[in-house]
């Protein structure tokens, strides 16, 4: 079981790596001595917990969009460039 220090350090953490800019988050994780499968899962459960703090995932994001515009229109933009959290 994950105790509430444990969850505010990650938080923090997480906090702390998407506000770096000009940093990939592989980058930021290997200079802070965090292992990049932690912050994925972190960043996940914080993105599902809070969408509106820490964002939908790309996932979430590119479905819905596809829906809404079609793939073919996706696929002509820049949607498809990697995302920074992306490894």
């Amino acid at each position: 079981m994950v105790t509430s220090d444990t969850r505010a350090i990650h938080r923090e953490k997480v906090e702390r790596c998407l506000s770096t800019t000009g940093m990939s988050i592989k980058e930021w994780c290997r200079l802070n001595g965090v292992p990049a499968s932690t912050m994925r899962f972190w960043m996940s459960e914080f993105r599902r917990e809070e969408p509106e703090l820490f964002g939908a995932s790309s996932a979430r994001m590119l479905f819905d969009r596809m829906a809404q515009t079609g793939v073919e229109t996706l696929l002509e933009s820049e949607v498809f460039r990697r995302p920074r959290w992306l490894f």
